[in-house]
């Protein structure tokens, strides 16, 4: 197993109750399609996503965790950010619906060799360039597609995406706090704990990130 997804698993089991892990893994075990019918379809498409990916979803498609309900003490859902873990089909229908998108709008900021792994808050996308259109090639941005101007590449590449995802984790800054509880959700995505969440971002990432304003073919 790659060890940064060794060290992933360690530190939920270690340090969170185990519903934790259940809330890491999101939609992974949710898929309708194998991880090798998804590598299928996507070189069909001419893609090929870094074997890192793969690695990991094979962990989060096969891993174990008790489902304690957690439901009162965090969330992670679509809503949420771009840690929230959609199926392998999910990932798939909105790679073919972007790529039908950018047939019919050929001007929009999609590039062929784009492959979006989240979506949250209904506007942005997390894409990993798998052929170097925009970012270094195996580069991860996003954008706000309905308003947004620009890229902003984050990580340099998936195992880094991984590697930030453990720090998080480490610091237990990965997940949000329940619902409920309206001013440490403010706090989550605007206050002080949102800064020491960039911050760890920034420090681990600091070489790739950039923004790059969009340019119509």
């Amino acid at each position: 197993m790659n060890a940064i997804i060794s060290e992933i698993e360690q530190t939920l089991r270690s340090h969170y109750p185990s519903g934790f892990g259940a809330v890491f893994i999101g939609d992974a075990q949710r898929s309708d399609i194998t991880l090798n019918e998804f590598r299928e379809e996507l070189l069909k498409m001419g893609l090929e996503l870094p074997d890192a990916f793969y690695e990991y979803y094979n962990w989060l498609m096969t891993v174990e965790f008790d489902d304690d309900d957690v439901s009162d003490q965090t969330q992670l859902g679509y809503d949420d950010s771009e840690h929230y873990t959609p199926s392998l089909s999910d990932v798939l229908s909105s790679i073919r619906d972007w790529r039908d998108i950018q047939e019919d709008q050929p001007d929009r900021e999609w590039k062929s060799g784009f492959a979006a792994i989240v979506s949250w808050n209904s506007c942005y996308q997390l894409v990993i360039d798998t052929k170097g259109e925009v970012a270094p090639a195996g580069g991860l941005l996003y954008w706000d597609f309905k308003g947004g101007d620009k890229y902003e590449v984050v990580y340099q590449n998936f195992e880094m995406f991984l590697k930030t995802k453990l720090e998080l984790l480490k610091q237990k800054l990965y997940f949000p706090p329940p619902s409920s509880d309206d001013a440490a959700c403010d706090d989550f995505m605007y206050g002080e704990t949102r800064e020491k969440i960039e911050a760890v971002v920034r420090k681990l990432n600091c070489a790739a990130q950039k923004e790059i304003p969009f340019v119509q073919s």
